[in-house]
């Protein structure tokens, strides 16, 4: 879910509720936060089409606070928690992994690289450009380097505020190039390719691109997926192309997959019944998924309940063949909605499991469902409490047989999404 679509969603709950939302209830960490989650996920998505490493749909820096993303109660303090954590700009704050050994990740001012999966860490010569790095296929690391237009003025003849170089490498971070954007059209996302999705604004047409690593090239795909609002799901690449958004005809939210690259998608609108925005996706097998579509709720906001209720209500629903069908689940609303979902901010673990954060409160909420019909609170065994979601970084990375965490000190590994192993992570 983006920014275009959170500020439209905005707009439909003080419709509903006939009054400008309520005022923020942020604390100033949580504006910082937010800030810098909002502001690493730029308007970019990368789906990868080969095995490869999950990542998250992006928007641009917004200091909002939206009334789907009403932070949870904070709890009681936690003595083990000092000062700087939780700090996105100390300690470690990037970790990407292009394979199940080779990890590149920042700890403050310092470049890392391990080549034993996370054992061993030495310096590394970070010359992507300042982009913040992402692995969308193994062996590849990519970075969007953002350069302001200083002839911006407004007016369309002196271009963009700002300008995107999209950087590639091949080679393990040795060296990288700038992508070519070319405008012929191809059939399908080339092996070991994936899909790219660039938004800037709710008029931009969006249309989907497939990125053919080997040659650095970028090229719209022939055959777009059949939705409005379209973005990316960030889901390992083995389970396909997996897009949501909202269907043309009944504007109702939609998902919409393929399993031959993109060049042909199967479209299924999901029973809402309201006009809502598409939901964010998790899969890691292809044929198991869940999607969380947030709808405006008519009751909000309340003047005679207390607490009042939430500006949202999320619906879920699951399918269990691959996209062809999907039900409503949890029919009793176990799982909180008192917040947005994003991209990554749920996973499925290796036996179907469906595990739900809330990534913005601190600790963090865990909620998990084993086929969908009722949640429970209970975090996953060994996963820290305050994993970092900044960025194009989720909560949790996860493809078959290799799940990915990291908090301000360590990472965390697993290889079914439930039982986790701490590695402290420091620079040499």
């Amino acid at each position: 879910m983006n920014r275009m679509h959170t500020e439209l969603m905005h707009t439909d709950f003080e419709d509903v509720a006939g009054q400008a939302a309520p005022p923020t209830r942020l604390t100033a960490d949580g504006v910082l936060a937010e800030a810098v989650r909002w502001r690493r996920r730029r308007a970019t998505t990368w789906v990868a089409a080969g095995v490869a490493t999950l990542l998250a749909a992006g928007v641009g820096l917004s200091l909002q606070q939206h009334p789907a993303a009403r932070p949870e109660p904070a709890g009681p303090p936690d003595p083990s928690v000092t000062p700087a954590r939780n700090d996105p700009f100390g300690g470690l704050y990037s970790l990407v992994a292009t394979d199940d050994v080779h990890l590149f990740a920042k700890v403050g001012a310092a470049s890392l690289r391990s080549e034993d999966g996370g054992a061993t860490w030495k310096a590394w010569t970070d010359t992507s450009g300042g982009g913040e790095l992402t692995s969308p296929a193994p062996g590849v690391l990519t970075t969007t380097v953002e350069t302001i237009n200083d002839k911006f003025d407004g007016q369309p003849a002196n271009g963009p505020k700002a300008y995107y170089t999209h950087r590639i490498s091949t080679d393990a971070g040795q060296t990288f190039r700038d992508v070519l954007v070319t405008t012929e059209a191809v059939a399908e996302v080339p092996a070991g390719g994936w899909l790219f999705h660039t938004c800037y604004s709710a008029s931009d047409p969006c249309p989907f691109q497939a990125l053919d690593p080997g040659r650095a090239r970028l090229a719209p795909l022939a055959a777009q997926p059949p939705l409005e609002r379209a973005e990316a799901a960030g889901v390992p690449v083995s389970a396909g192309l997996w897009v949501t958004g909202t269907d043309p005809a009944s504007k109702l939210p939609a998902v919409a997959v393929s399993h031959d690259r993109g060049r042909t998608w199967t479209k299924r609108v999901l029973a809402t019944g309201k006009q809502a925005l598409g939901g964010v996706v998790a899969t890691v097998d292809g044929v198991t998924a869940y999607t969380i579509v947030q709808v405006p709720n008519p009751n909000y906001p309340g003047t005679q309940r207390t607490p009042a209720p939430d500006a949202s209500v999320g619906l879920l629903f699951r399918t269990t063949d691959g996209g062809q069908t999907w039900t409503q689940a949890d029919p009793g609303h176990t799982l909180p909605s008192s917040y947005e979902y994003f991209d990554g901010d749920a996973y499925v673990a290796a036996d179907g499991t469906h595990v739900a954060a809330s990534p913005r409160s601190r600790p963090q909420q865990w909620f998990t469902s084993r086929d969908g019909a009722a949640y429970r609170a209970g975090r996953p065994d060994g996963l820290g409490e305050n994993l970092n979601a900044t960025g194009e970084h989720p909560p949790v990375v996860a493809r078959p047989g290799f799940y990915l965490a990291f908090d301000d000190e360590a990472m965390y590994r697993s290889p079914d999404g439930l039982h986790w192993t701490r590695v402290p992570i420091k620079a040499p």
